[in-house]
């Protein structure tokens, strides 16, 4: 290990299996004696309940208690995402463990931005694009290692109809037509964002078993953890 440890985020889109995924990646490079730390998406700061209880409402975050904007609800996810960098993240590589985060900077561009641009239509995607991005990069930590698990929408949906989630949520195994035009924006979104950080985000198939999609991930870290970083 160097100096700090290792930064994993998690990416895809609902019913990739990220989280199962990381959880078992964390027991793996537990079970090869790596010290290691995972870490929901959002914090348990107050912010990090307003967003879990606005998920609760709505999974793609669209409604705010107060009616606020999308630009209103995106501040506030990044001053959550902030929050959690400063006040766990950084400590931990510090103490040179290994993080593992469901979702992080990407998801923050892929998701927001296509409800944003829907809220404000008179605005330039791609000037939205250059501002969230831009916000974003000041984060005191940006991951090392991208995971992106892609899984086809056909199988995704499905496990989106059967999952079972820990805490209400409105509307939570339903996929409206609004909805998969959401998802569509994302992948879009997505695409671009792993086209130009091909050295950061890596796309793993996730269409096995979780604990064999889990070691394909586990040997990337392992091989970014033995690369050499400045």
């Amino acid at each position: 290990m160097n100096k700090e440890g290792l930064f994993v985020s998690f990416e895809g889109q609902d019913g990739s299996g990220k989280t199962s995924v990381m959880q078992e990646v964390g027991r793996q490079l537990q079970d090869d004696g790596f010290d290691t730390v995972i870490l929901s998406e959002f914090s348990s700061s107050p912010i990090g309940d307003y967003l879990r209880s606005c998920v609760a409402r709505d999974k793609f975050l669209r409604l705010n208690a107060n009616s606020a904007s999308m630009f209103t609800q995106t501040f506030a996810i990044i001053a959550d995402y902030m929050y959690q960098t400063e006040v766990r993240i950084v400590p931990e590589l510090q103490r040179k463990k290994i993080v593992l985060k469901d979702r992080h900077i990407d998801s923050q561009i892929a998701c927001q931005l296509p409800l944003i641009v829907k809220d404000y239509p008179n605005k330039s995607e791609n000037d939205l694009l250059i501002w969230l991005s831009k916000t974003l990069q000041v984060s005191p930590k940006i991951p090392d290692l991208t995971i992106y698990l892609q899984v086809s929408d056909g199988v995704r949906f499905k496990r989106i109809e059967e999952r079972k989630r820990n805490f209400a949520e409105d509307r939570a195994n339903e996929i409206s037509e609004d909805d998969r035009n959401i998802f569509k924006e994302r992948e879009r979104i997505y695409k671009s964002l792993i086209a130009n950080n091909s050295n950061r985000i890596i796309i793993v198939e996730n269409i096995g078993r979780i604990e064999e999609t889990a070691k394909k991930v586990t040997d990337l870290v392992r091989q970014k953890i033995n690369e050499p970083r400045i």
